[in-house]
């Protein structure tokens, strides 16, 4: 039922949006229960069933998964954090991603995943409007990240393929 589904989504705990692009494509298909108007107890439709027992499966795998805590690197030079901030969006979700940059002592750097999320775009919404409201996004979580690494966050690049974005 589209309450089961709900539900199942709703116990993945992903604090820092490490797993972003499983929770984004579920938070699509259930939006499309809620377009094709499926009451909460209504049986998922066929052509619907083997996405959701495909979801459940990949639940089940992502039980187990962990991420390491620890993104400074052994070898890191400082701990001055420079993030690169990315953000983008499609016709029916935007997506951010937030990535912490060290500087190694080799002179390379080491850049790792430390926040994702994900956000549906409302109906009707133009291209140029969607990575707008990524952008904006992006800003915004920009700002968290950035308030939670405090005082080490030196500077955030953040980047964009929108043209109309940029301009």
């Amino acid at each position: 039922t589209r309450r089961y589904c709900v539900s199942k989504v709703a116990e993945i705990f992903d604090l820092m949006g490490m797993i972003t692009p499983i929770t984004s494509m579920m938070k699509l298909d259930l939006h499309t229960l809620v377009q094709r108007k499926l009451d909460w107890d209504d049986e998922i439709p066929d052509d619907l069933r083997m996405i959701w027992n495909s979801h459940f499966d990949m639940m089940k795998e992502i039980n187990g998964i962990k991420f390491k805590r620890a993104i400074v690197p052994n070898d890191a030079t400082s701990l001055d954090i420079y993030t690169i901030d990315t953000g983008d969006a499609s016709k029916s979700i935007a997506c951010v991603a937030i990535y912490a940059r060290f500087l190694k002592s080799t002179g390379e750097y080491s850049c790792q995943l430390v926040f994702g999320r994900s956000k549906l775009i409302p109906e009707g919404m133009t291209t140029p409007r969607a990575e707008l409201l990524a952008a904006n996004l992006n800003a915004h979580t920009g700002e968290v990240v950035k308030r939670s690494f405090q005082k080490h966050h030196r500077k955030a690049l953040k980047l964009t393929d929108s043209q109309i974005t940029l301009h």
